[in-house]
């Protein structure tokens, strides 16, 4: 089967001149991605439990078609020759177990001009932090709700 992309229809402004790079970070098998977006607004994603990833810089010469956007790739080349990697590594048992629980995804993000994330995780959030602050509040309200 050919590869095909999924537009994630989420809102992340990966067009235009962003102010800076993307940073990366790797925390407890997850990555985060910040940047400052052309707006100026901080934008943070989570990639929960990403095992591999690659960062490839834009280059004029390749005409990639769309020039920015956030994709799934459905049917990825890529994502099975992790898993057959995955196979080789570990134990049948662990192999099966892994990957009946966990159904990894093959998410691509295109920055105009500035370059393409490929990532292989579970799932996306879009400014975790923010989702974190807004249960927190929840949670104590129905907390304080109850006495």
């Amino acid at each position: 089967m050919e590869e095909e992309l999924k537009d994630l229809g989420m809102r992340i402004h990966t067009s235009f001149f962003l102010h800076e790079d993307p940073s990366f970070t790797l925390e407890k098998g997850d990555l985060l991605v910040s940047y400052l977006d052309h707006d100026e607004e901080s934008v943070t994603i989570l990639f929960v439990d990403a095992p591999v990833f690659k960062w490839v810089d834009y280059s004029p010469e390749k005409k990639e078609e769309p020039s920015h956007g956030h994709f799934e790739v459905l049917n990825s080349k890529w994502l099975e020759h992790y898993k057959g990697v995955s196979e080789k590594k570990m134990t049948p048992g662990d192999f099966k177990l892994e990957w009946a629980k966990n159904k990894k995804h093959h998410y691509k993000l295109r920055f105009e001009k500035i370059g393409c994330l490929d990532v292989i995780c579970d799932s996306i959030k879009l400014n975790p932090e923010e989702l974190d602050e807004v249960l927190l509040e929840e949670a104590d309200f129905k907390k304080s709700g109850t006495d």
